[in-house]
């Protein structure tokens, strides 16, 4: 019912007016919302037109790169450095790294543009994963002439575009040219990881010695046998084949340098494999050791190469866990006979 002094045309009309204010705000709010996400859309989405931008490093094209130490989030480093034309690692006793690994980033690095403008403001550098304290990927690069440059490399903004600024710069910019899963400081990715290569078919003995015995294996014909077996037990040829392709073709998760430290208990190996290989028409044997565990992976020396390496768990179990029995196929056991 209506209240004293009004009528029913009156409320619908205020009824009617109060609506319309409603719904003129709410349009005007989401014309608001509308232009807030043309103006992120406009800020942060990657403009091929922006593409004409100057050079990061004008002036630089023709100076070379001669050492790049890449960071990344958990404080792991890689150092590369060229000495005297030739790429190493110089924290691992001056490993050879692959210089057409290296070349592409190198490339890269001086491909930088500075078209794709993001901001100018300090405030959005953790947002952006290019702060000192807080990035993706830290590119400590040194010039031929002795100055260097310090890259952060941020989170990626949509396909071929990944925010990077140049310190102590406060502009960050967008890049088509470099990712933070493209540049990552693991050895293997700028680095030749075959360690020891032996033709498989050239080998002619094995020993293997770990916490379980020693065992030998001897290969007569085309045939390897193990030493010692009984008249009653088979060969296991496979189980030995997976351990002789292992042995002649170990790959490296990283060089560990020239010096055997003692913390490799290189020493006191948990495994040592003496490898006795046959080479224009002459012997030749060589010594594998598996030493301690360092994090996820073992350490490693090989008698053909001066370096110590770093080999994953997979590998260097191959040889620790290995005993007699796994060598030795199980006894075929018969099927009882069914009751009459």
């Amino acid at each position: 019912a209506a209240t004293a002094g009004s009528s029913p045309q009156a409320h619908r009309c205020c009824g009617g007016i109060g609506i319309l204010i409603m719904t003129k705000t709410i349009r005007a709010l989401a014309a608001l919302l509308v232009v807030q996400i043309l103006i992120g859309a406009y800020v942060y989405w990657p403009r091929a037109t922006a593409e004409t931008g100057g050079l990061l490093f004008a002036g630089r094209t023709d100076t070379a790169i001669t050492r790049l130490v890449i960071q990344d989030d958990k404080a792991q480093k890689l150092t590369l450095e060229d000495k005297g034309g030739t790429w190493v690692l110089p924290d691992a006793g001056d490993f050879p790294a692959d210089a057409a690994k290296i070349t592409p980033l190198i490339e890269n690095i001086k491909k930088l543009k500075t078209g794709r403008l993001i901001t100018q403001t300090a405030a959005s550098h953790r947002q952006l994963q290019v702060a000192e304290d807080k990035f993706t990927r830290r590119l400590d690069i040194q010039w031929q002439d002795g100055s260097r440059s310090l890259v952060f490399i941020g989170s990626s903004s949509g396909a071929g575009a990944t925010h990077f600024r140049l310190d102590p710069q406060a502009e960050v910019y967008l890049s088509a040219e470099l990712t933070s899963y493209g540049i990552t400081p693991q050895a293997s990715n700028f680095i030749d990881t075959s360690y020891v290569t032996i033709p498989a078919e050239t080998v002619t003995a094995i020993v293997l010695e770990n916490a379980a015995g020693k065992l030998e294996f001897e290969k007569a014909g085309d045939a390897w046998t193990l030493k010692g077996m009984g008249a009653d037990e088979v060969f296991n040829s496979s189980a030995f084949t997976s351990v002789l392709t292992q042995a002649t073709g170990v790959r490296m998760s990283a060089p560990l340098g020239k010096e055997v430290k003692p913390e490799y208990a290189l020493a006191q190996p948990k495994a040592i494999l003496l490898i006795t290989a046959s080479k224009d028409s002459m012997l030749q044997e060589y010594t594998l050791r598996i030493g301690a565990k360092l994090g996820d992976d073992y350490a490693m020396s090989f008698s053909g190469s001066p370096y110590s390496v770093r080999v994953s768990s997979y590998s260097a179990l191959n040889f620790t866990d290995k005993t007699r029995a796994d060598f030795i196929t199980p006894p075929v056991t018969p099927t009882p006979a069914a009751a009459p």
